[in-house]
């Protein structure tokens, strides 16, 4: 059984994992239990992991994000390696000048770059959380299409719905041997559906 991260209400289970809008799941979590009185959404709702639990079985809907995994690894590469603070825990991969040779040393050390803590989840495939059969949650959800499921969410508890802004990054410029390695190290996401 595979283990998520989960928002949960009487009315639903939405499991999430990083890079697949939840920052935009957890403000309209928030808004909905009536927390409003927040400067992050992340810390606001703290990191709770769960089972996986069907509807049958939990009463609830359940419901998940999924990302096209080259997209979702490129934007955690981004977000966490050039605009983060990996520098601390890998700092021989600064020794490159530019983002394409970092992105390299990341590709070629990532089995043993995903040992360290923090650093695995955002780029583990999302098959590690959400298990390899998308037909387990009642509705999968496309990133692009989030605000679909956050009104869902808010119908569920008839409160009206509010459009939550989404975080639109610029996109990381890589080649084609690039492309091909990542989408090798994301391989049973495709293989599971999760794209």
């Amino acid at each position: 059984m595979s283990i998520s991260k989960s928002l949960t209400t009487s009315h639903y289970n939405i499991y999430w994992c990083t890079k697949t809008g939840c920052t935009s799941l957890k403000t309209a979590h928030l808004d909905i239990i009536g927390v409003h009185d927040f400067k992050d959404a992340h810390n606001a709702v703290g990191y709770k992991t769960t089972p996986l639990i069907h509807s049958s079985v939990s009463g609830k809907y359940t419901a998940v994000v999924k990302r096209d995994p080259l997209e979702r690894f490129l934007s955690a590469f981004k977000d966490k390696c050039l605009n983060g603070n990996v520098r601390l825990v890998v700092p021989e991969m600064y020794e490159f000048s530019n983002d394409s040779d970092k992105l390299d040393y990341f590709i070629t050390n990532y089995h043993t770059l995903m040992n360290i803590n923090g650093l695995a989840e955002h780029f583990l495939p999302q098959t590690t959380f959400y298990g390899d059969d998308p037909q387990f949650f009642d509705d999968v959800y496309e990133m692009k299409n989030i605000q679909t499921l956050i009104d869902k969410m808010y119908q569920l508890h008839d409160i009206t719905s509010k459009e939550i802004h989404e975080n639109k990054s610029g996109v990381l410029s890589i080649t084609d041997k690039q492309k091909t390695r990542i989408k090798e190290l994301m391989k049973e996401d495709y293989e599971n559906g999760w794209f």
